[in-house]
């Protein structure tokens, strides 16, 4: 498993990029390099090319990995997993879209990625159900986060809600009683 100081982006389609923020307080030069041999092996098992970065190389890239996701055209997702999940879940999505149909961005250390999925409108949407499909009842979600109309027509913005709706119905009577806080656009219209 990666240690909190690592994490990556998914930069274009086939470049994996591992990232590791040194002089962190819970790491040291002697483990930030293990890690990185240990994601560097594993990312190249996957198919995927590693890369380390440091000093302004390493700021620029991370200024533009937040925003790489967000530029072409597809429906956003942001999908959070267990850190042990996600070679998983990127291992699937590959699958699922082909190495051409999606572009993703995230935080391996956190198990949270952005997946920008491409192609028609069916596939968009079979590609997000069997993301969503893959995460175990309670261990992580797929959020719709922007997607056509026929998209968010098609395909529920909130994924699977679990047991959590009950409580999550109560919070908002209680915060809000006459219910006109952005009234049904919650998880299970709430």
């Amino acid at each position: 498993m990666l240690a909190r100081t690592a994490n990556y982006a998914l930069i274009g389609r086939r470049d994996f990029v591992v990232l590791f923020r040194r002089g962190a307080e819970e790491s040291i030069e002697d483990a930030v390099t293990q890690q990185a041999s240990t994601a560097s092996t594993m990312i190249r098992e996957l198919g995927f090319t590693a890369r380390a970065f440091s000093g302004t190389e390493e700021a620029q890239l991370w200024a533009a990995h937040g925003r790489s996701v967000w530029n072409g055209p597809g429906a956003i997702v942001k999908v959070t997993v267990l850190p042990t999940e996600l070679p998983r879940m990127l291992t699937l999505l590959n699958a699922i879209a082909g190495p051409a149909g999606y572009a993703a961005a995230g935080r391996a250390g956190l198990g949270v990625f952005l997946a920008r999925i491409t192609g028609d409108g069916d596939a968009q949407h079979r590609a997000i159900a069997e993301l969503r499909g893959a995460i175990p009842g309670g261990r992580g979600g797929a959020v719709l986060l922007r997607g056509s109309a026929d998209i968010k027509a098609r395909t529920d913005v909130w994924g699977p809600i679990g047991d959590g709706l009950t409580l999550m119905r109560a919070v908002k009577k209680q915060f809000d009683p006459a219910g006109i806080l952005n009234p049904g656009r919650g998880p299970g219209g709430i």
